[in-house]
């Protein structure tokens, strides 16, 4: 028993131990104090980047309670800092001293994970085979791939080795190449796709082996990846993760039933741009190797049936649990569950250390303004958490921005003066910036602070080669290699130095040092082979390329070595075989691609066209015409790759200054991604036959300032020295970079005929043979001449002499009256509606943001249609319209989650966003494709992206609603007239069906004015007028009104007034709410005309119909038309005037009642006279779109009918 006066000594000294740790945790809000001092005096060091010291206290932290869930979490930062001091044999004894007292089993596997790695390091590598046994990796797998992933569609697409396991059987992966089932091993219990597979962006690969166990068992399949991971035991789906991180040991585990015998497990792993690896093992409970399972490659009999159960962390809701958790759930890579602790934590305690986590979180998340944002109020409320500086600092390195990165890691050093990773990444920065006497000063600090610091040493050998001391660059790589022999930056840049310096045996050496520890890296293999040709041991680059081959059938690279290794050796056939075969895996090799059709001799040959430019017709020959086009023509070549080189040549003789005008600029657009333009011909052959070359040709971005479009690029021509009868040519080709989207699918639409005359209009198709393609002619006959040329087959449509379109008034689109031929590769919609699905569905996905916005915009309201409503004028109208053309360059659709973010987007874009909100309050909503009236008709029998715009459609109360989000100030349920009447492609859950977008009924679009005027006897009148709209009146009223100041609207208002009743002044006006969509629009304004009727002795006479008539019937002029009339939308226009006419004046002449009744429009007008009241009301209205030239008579007569009656006027006299 302690006495009183002891008692009180001991509380004393505890008192004094952990009185700074109190006092510092409250003074900077760093954290709540944990119960372990230790725990807290940690933290103080680790964010001043003080590592060693937060090592020594959290290997005590770990040591006193190895099965405290917190120990987990500390072992992971722990783990974390040992490879960044380089101390990598530290942490071997520290986890021989943890390992066996530990009964946590993910921490028990991640320690044993750690000990490979660092024995990898220190260059242990036979030690590690015992420890991947213990852990249960699996080692050996079949695997297929690539498989496309484009847009992270991959992870919801059911690719063939889902349906069937035919492992002798060839399926079409990515972009259309053939991929097969093939046997592979780990590296170190670690599956690296991308050292097997190419290419290694947005790709989905799967790996499969069945294992066998000799009882009905429970298991434990443990997994970790980079990317979106699913796994199938027995076709059952047991996991299911669309998250995109680093790589882990245990990230996920599942508690599952083995049968006796033999069990299929298959994994799913779909990756975006990292480094494509997956990790699994099968353990007991405690995560100990299974002895006795046993795995094969061969398929084998299994029972379609298992149990499973997703194991989920329990974690209590306490300040520090929510820290510890979060940490722990940050290295599995579960972003949104770590996020969701670290804010738990902040919401008992506002203080800076959750909120740091958050905050890089938030970057791990690729939420980089949300990340930004949270560490610099990490900076804001304690300025010593030198850890922030380090992200931030690096993030803006990231970016580019040195100078402000230099700024933060500056900073940071103030409070961190022995955090040897921030001295690095300064000397870096400053290296970037060419600051090398400083970057040196910098790196000795670091490595003064720690000598065995490895990135302090990789960039001290940065700043050797900088300055061409290559061998102390030498010297200092070799010393980091010895430090840890994964170093892999300083084993390329060493080899790099022996290779640029010839010491060829030295490069050959460490290389084959290297692949004896990995002996599945194809990259090594192929820098061995390099390293052979160099030292003109060609013998032994083919039979390391051959070995290759063996491990990966998939790796261009390797096929493009052969081929320059054969070519080398004057086997030139053999070589172009290798360099075909290459092109067919990676079709984006233009360099490759260049030189093998410079082998071939397959340049293309500008056609001569000095023979075409003699004697060609001029202004007498075609009086209406701008210009004569000589020449169109469109040559399209497909290769076996799947990609394309179309090539236009333009020969245009201009005939006057419209001419000058339409053809003075050729503009050509292009995707910077995924194509090359190359200008063959650009001049101007000027009358006299002097040649004047375009120089003037520059690229111009379509949308400057956008950043989600930033690879809409345009090549603009600037032809010169045009004049009058000068000759225009140009010719250019668009090669494919790479297998686009559509993969080996391509489709092309080509018009014969245009508003100038041609004299020869051809279209050219090349493919290999076998391939299948399905083409049509709309609106005229003309079948392909057909040639087979080698491995090719030529098409050929050609017509010659095609007289100009005549353009006529509201005449349709040119793609509905001119010769269309469309050519597709896809058979049918179904096609071309699953693919679509595929790669947009999942852009559809909800984030948190987008469900809080769902949350408020509904709250409040009551029925489903208002929520509705709520969502979609969200979007139309707070979401920038960004529009560019559809094209198949831009068929894809950004994440729902970025638009929403960046408040901006292109239709399709707008349209992913609202069927994601939709989606959240359970409305079902699908893409609309639709090829808008403007471009013509949608060809129905050949399918294929012949679209231009993208909308979305819901299912509400029983009745399908069109929706397009790009409708600013377009009330529900209205679409824009150039949606309507087009037969659109809706996609329902992958299927197609082919819609008809309805178009309006007259009534939909109608504009009523109620107008009461006073007439006087000097013809002055006064009057007011209430104005409603409907449809796209409405539409268009709040489009120019709902910004613009009084001063314009009044100026509007007037002009308008004046365009029909001279001399009138605006008196005043009161408007509707513009602003709000659910509120009709009307107008209400009072004017007067002083002179509007004409007086003549005791008669006055007026135009009964103030402000609607038709003035004039200039646009039924013709006789007769070509073309139909093509009206955008029907519409109505209803006009109701009541007369107070001057007292004692009486009707002289009033106008009879006329209405006309038409099929396609309806007109009246009707008078009816109460003593001195006078009622006028007319009705016109257009009843449908499309008028064809057969009812072009009667619809002239119609209209010249509205004209004279609408000039009738009404006689008074007293």
């Amino acid at each position: 028993m302690y006495s009183l006066r002891e008692r009180f000594l001991v509380l004393f000294i505890v008192f004094l131990l952990i009185f700074p740790s109190i006092s510092f945790a409250q003074k900077i809000k760093l954290a709540i104090e944990p119960s372990n001092p230790l725990e807290l005096e940690g933290w103080n060091a680790w964010i001043r980047g003080d590592n060693l010291k937060s090592i020594k206290n959290w290997e005590r932290v770990i040591s006193e309670n190895p099965d405290n869930y917190s120990s987990l979490s500390y072992w992971y930062l722990l783990s974390d800092l040992y490879e960044e001091e380089g101390l990598y044999r530290q942490s071997l004894s520290f986890i021989d001293n943890i390992i066996d007292k530990t009964r946590i089993p993910t921490l028990r596997a991640s320690l044993y994970w750690e000990k490979i790695q660092n024995l990898l390091k220190l260059g242990s590598y036979n030690s590690v085979k015992d420890y991947i046994s213990r852990l249960g990796l699996i080692d050996e797998w079949l695997v297929i791939g690539p498989f496309d992933n484009v847009g992270g569609s991959g992870f919801y697409k059911v690719f063939p080795p889902e349906e069937e396991i035919d492992t002798n059987k060839i399926y079409t992966g990515k972009n259309g190449m053939e991929v097969k089932w093939f046997p592979a091993r780990t590296t170190f219990g670690v599956m690296k796709f991308g050292n097997l597979l190419y290419p290694t962006d947005a790709v989905t690969a799967y790996a499969l082996t069945f294992i066998y166990s000799d009882s009905d068992r429970y298991a434990f399949i443990r997994s970790g990846s980079t990317g979106a991971l699913t796994i199938w035991l027995n076709d059952n789906k047991i996991l299911s993760q669309d998250v995109y991180r680093s790589l882990y040991i245990d990230q996920d585990t599942v508690r599952v039933r083995l049968n006796k015998g033999w069990n299929k497990l298959l994994v799913k792993v779909c990756e975006d741009n990292g480094l494509w690896q997956f990790i699994l093992r099968i353990t007991d409970e405690n995560g100990n190797n299974i002895p006795g399972l046993k795995y094969s490659l061969e398929p084998k009999e299994f029972k379609k049936e298992t149990e499973y159960t997703v194991v989920e962390d329990s974690i209590n809701q306490d300040y520090w649990s929510l820290i510890y958790g979060g940490i722990v759930y940050r290295k599995r890579g579960a972003w949104d569950k770590a996020e969701k602790n670290f804010l738990k934590a902040l919401e008992i305690s506002d203080t800076a250390l959750p909120r740091y986590f958050l905050g890089i979180t938030h970057l791990d998340d690729g939420k980089t303004d949300e990340g930004i944002s949270e560490l610099r109020k990490v900076i804001a409320s304690y300025p010593e958490f030198v850890k922030a500086y380090v992200d931030l600092g690096w993030n803006r390195y990231d970016k580019g921005l040195y100078e402000e990165a230099i700024q933060l890691f500056r900073e940071g050093l103030k409070y961190g003066k022995n955090y040897s990773q921030l001295y690095a990444y300064l000397a870096w920065t400053y290296l970037m910036k060419g600051w090398v006497k400083d970057a040196e000063d910098t790196i000795k600090e670091s490595l003064e602070a720690n000598p065995m610091h490895p990135l302090s040493y990789y960039v001290l050998g940065l700043i050797y080669e900088r300055r061409g001391w290559y061998s102390d660059a030498v010297t200092v790589y070799r010393k980091l290699l010895d430090i840890n022999k994964t170093f892999y930056s300083a084993f390329r840049n060493l080899r790099s130095i022996y290779n640029n310096s010839g010491n060829y045996d030295e490069a050959i050496s460490m290389t084959k040092e290297r692949l004896e520890r990995e002996p599945s890296n194809i990259v090594l293999y192929l820098d061995l082979a390099d390293l052979y040709m160099r030292s003109k041991m060609f013998s032994e680059a083919i039979l390391i390329l051959e070995r290759a081959n063996e491990i990966s059938p998939y790796y261009p690279e390797i096929y493009e070595y052969l081929g320059n290794l054969y070519y080398e050796l004057e086997h030139k056939e053999k070589a172009i075989i290798y360099w075909e075969k290459a092109l067919e895996i990676e079709p984006g090799n233009i360099p490759l691609k260049d030189y093998l059709s410079f082998l071939k001799e397959e340049t293309y040959t500008l056609a001569d066209v000095s023979k075409l430019i003699k004697d060609t017709p001029t202004q007498k020959d075609y009086p209406d015409a701008s210009a004569i086009i000589i020449l169109d023509s469109a040559e399209r070549i497909v290769r076996p790759d799947g990609t394309s080189s179309l090539t236009y040549h333009k020969v245009i003789k201009i005939l006057n200054e419209k001419g000058r005008e339409i053809y003075g600029e050729v503009y050509i657009p292009y995707s910077l991604l995924g194509e090359r333009v190359k200008i063959l011909r650009a001049r101007t052959i000027k009358p006299d036959g002097t040649e004047v070359e375009a120089t003037a040709i520059h690229d111009v971005s379509l949308a400057e300032g956008y950043h989600l479009y930033s690879d809409a690029m345009a090549k603009v021509i600037s032809m010169p020295a045009l004049e009058n009868n000068a000759i225009i040519e140009y010719a250019y080709t668009i090669d494919d970079l790479g297998r686009g989207p559509l993969g080996k699918h391509f489709q092309d639409e080509f018009l014969f005929q245009d508003f100038d005359p041609m004299m020869i209009s051809r279209y050219t198709l090349v493919i290999p043979k076998g391939m299948n393609i399905y083409y049509k002619m709309y609106n005229g006959e003309l079948e392909p001449q057909i040639e087979e040329k080698g491995s090719t087959v030529i098409y050929t449509w050609e017509m010659r002499d095609i007289p100009q379109i005549i353009q006529e008034n509201y005449m349709p689109p040119l793609a509905d009256v001119a010769p269309r031929l469309e050519i597709t590769t896809f058979k049918d919609w179904q096609e071309v509606a699953s693919w679509y699905y595929d790669i947009a569905n999942p852009k559809t996905k909800s984030d948190e943001a987008i469900k809080a916005k769902v949350t408020e915009l509904t709250r409040d309201k009551k029925t489903l249609e208002d929520k509705a409503k709520a969502i979609y004028y969200f979007v139309a109208n707070d979401i920038r319209y960004v529009g560019l053309e559809f094209g198949i360059s831009g068929l894809m659709p950004h994440q729902a989650s970025e638009v929403f973010k960046y408040k901006y987007g292109d239709c399709k874009d707008k349209a992913t966003l609202l069927i994601s909100m939709y989606r959240e309050i359970g409305i079902p909503a699908y893409y609309v494709l639709v090829r808008t009236r403007y471009r013509g008709s949608l060809p129905l029998d050949s399918p294929g992206f012949q679209f231009d715009h993208a909308i979305c459609a819901i299912k509400l109360n029983g009745k399908l609603y069109f929706l397009d989000g790009t409708a600013e100030d377009t009330r529900f349920g209205y679409i824009p007239s150039m949606d309507q009447g087009t037969k659109a492609l809706l996609i329902d859950e992958g299927k197609p069906v082919l819609v008809d977008i309805p178009i309006d009924k007259p009534e939909d679009n109608e504009k009523t004015r109620n107008i009461e005027v006073t007439l006087s006897k000097d013809g002055g009148i006064k009057g007011t007028a209430y104005v409603t709209f409907k449809g796209y009146y409405d539409t268009y009223l709040r489009s120019v009104w709902k910004t613009a100041a009084d001063r314009q609207i009044r100026e509007d208002l007037e002009w308008s007034l004046r365009s029909l009743v001279p001399n009138a002044t605006l008196e005043g006006y009161q408007l509707s709410n513009l602003r709000d969509l659910d509120a009709d629009v009307w107008e209400r304004y009072s004017f007067s005309a002083p002179g509007y009727a004409q007086v003549v002795q005791n008669t006055i006479s007026f135009l009964p119909s103030i402000m609607e008539r038709l003035e004039t019937s200039e646009f039924v002029a013709k006789k007769e038309r070509n073309y139909p009339i093509n009206y955008w939308a029907p519409y109505t226009t209803r006009d109701i005037v009541t007369y107070k006419l001057p007292d004692g004046s009486k009707i002289i002449h009033l106008p009879d009642d006329l209405v006309l009744d038409k099929p396609f429009a309806y007109y009246s007008m009707k008078f009816s006279l109460s003593g001195n009241i006078l009622k006028v009301e007319r009705v016109f209205q257009i009843r449908t779109v499309l008028i064809e030239p057969k009812d072009y008579p009667e619809y002239k007569s119609f209209i010249e009918s509205i004209v004279s009656k609408d000039r009738e006027r009404v006689v008074i006299g007293f």
